[in-house]
């Protein structure tokens, strides 16, 4: 079969087609890669300007909660209050504040106020509305008490294992009281209150009861309103005990 010989003119205008039609697709791939690149840059420096502006608010934070007085207390808590929170950073503030009341309340009572009064205000401008300062430490402190082991980072070293059992009371022990405090303050409601006591009931030991007791010393006048049956309850076992 012999070839078929297009005029000249139609060759040209077929090279041409294909020339510009090579040059079409080239110039939209390398505009969509441009485009992708740019994004994709823009993404990165979107994050570390993030990384960036997160880690210098968790260190001032930390900062804050270290520093912070009776000199001081009510400057630095309004701070606080008007802090410009997102998830990690409320995580942060949760975590700061709950290890200063379990370790430090004793040095500073007024930490327990502290995290009464961030949850109070509840974090408003968190944008995330089931994630606040109030729904984590609640969370948090139930953590604690469950857990047979510290949930917060404390260093052993150098301490024998006496010093360590009672290291690890004490913070069992502010924990519970954190509870009692968020009880009173109507931040926990009563049927948490009751599930702490059936578990501290359920498992009696020397420890189980010492914390029961404390928990019930803080929050007796007001149970004794709100039920004061469950209250005679938990006395009466105790008595039996």
């Amino acid at each position: 079969m012999n070839d078929i010989n297009l005029p000249k003119n139609k060759e040209r205008a077929r090279a041409k087609d294909v020339t510009e039609e090579s040059f079409r697709n080239t110039r939209n791939y390398l505009g969509s890669e441009k485009q992708r690149n740019y994004k994709y840059s823009k993404q990165t420096y979107d994050n570390y300007q993030y990384l960036g502006d997160y880690y210098g608010k968790k260190s001032e934070i930390n900062k804050i909660i270290a520093d912070i007085s009776n000199d001081n207390y009510f400057e630095y808590l309004d701070y606080l209050k008007e802090y410009s929170f997102d998830e990690n950073i409320t995580k942060d503030l949760v975590n700061s504040v709950f290890k200063s009341c379990l370790i430090e309340s004793l040095q500073k009572k007024f930490m327990f106020d502290i995290a009464i009064e961030l949850c109070k205000i509840n974090n408003k401008k968190t944008v995330y509305k089931d994630i606040n300062f109030q729904s984590i430490l609640i969370n948090r402190c139930k953590d604690e008490f469950k857990s047979i082991n510290l949930t917060i980072d404390i260093d052993f070293e150098n301490r024998n294992l006496d010093e360590i059992k009672k290291l690890i009371f004490k913070v069992k022990l502010q924990n519970v009281k954190l509870i009692a405090n968020l009880y009173l303050n109507n931040i926990i409601i009563l049927p948490v209150i009751k599930n702490c006591s059936e578990e501290l009931i359920s498992q009696v030991s020397d420890n189980t009861i010492r914390l029961l007791c404390e928990l019930i010393k803080k929050i007796f006048s007001k149970m004794l309103k709100e039920d004061h049956e469950y209250l005679n309850k938990i006395v009466d076992k105790l008595e039996s005990l």
